[in-house]
């Protein structure tokens, strides 16, 4: 969640500080605890019932976490609200989602010296569409 709100700052132009790490409140840790339980058994059910909901479930609330860190939401206010905003974009995350394995891939195959490189690229990227996500369906 440290990771989330560092990238969340750095692409907003904000000051970073190590301490932004460990700011996150034990009730966000909470919210986001709980908020993942109920993910992954979504998640679960729908690769269950013929993978595809499964996959559609994935992109529509992979970006939970940062209305938790964020905008300090409530696990089930976070989970609507990643639902919501990503409507029609279930197709662009899940291009994402196999970008970020190609390169998750690629950074193994680099004689895991690659992976190091490839966690922060792809940790910017995912906070860069939760603001562009956010942004667009706040106004």
């Amino acid at each position: 969640m440290g990771v989330w709100k560092i990238s969340i700052k750095h692409l907003r132009g904000e000051e970073i500080r190590l301490s932004d790490l460990s700011t996150i409140s034990f009730e966000q840790y909470i919210n986001y605890m709980i908020a993942s339980i109920i993910y992954l058994i979504a998640i679960g059910l729908g690769l269950v019932l013929f993978i595809i909901p499964g996959i559609h479930i994935t992109c529509r609330l992979l970006l939970m976490p940062g209305y938790i860190v964020d905008k300090n939401q409530r696990f089930d206010e976070a989970l609507k609200s990643s639902w919501n905003d990503t409507k029609g974009e279930a197709m662009h995350l899940f291009l994402w989602i196999i970008f970020t394995c190609l390169v998750t891939i690629a950074g193994l195959l680099t004689f895991v010296v690659g992976i190091f490189i490839a966690i922060p690229l792809i940790s910017l990227s995912l906070a860069y569409v939760y603001i562009q996500v956010s942004e667009n369906h706040q106004q």
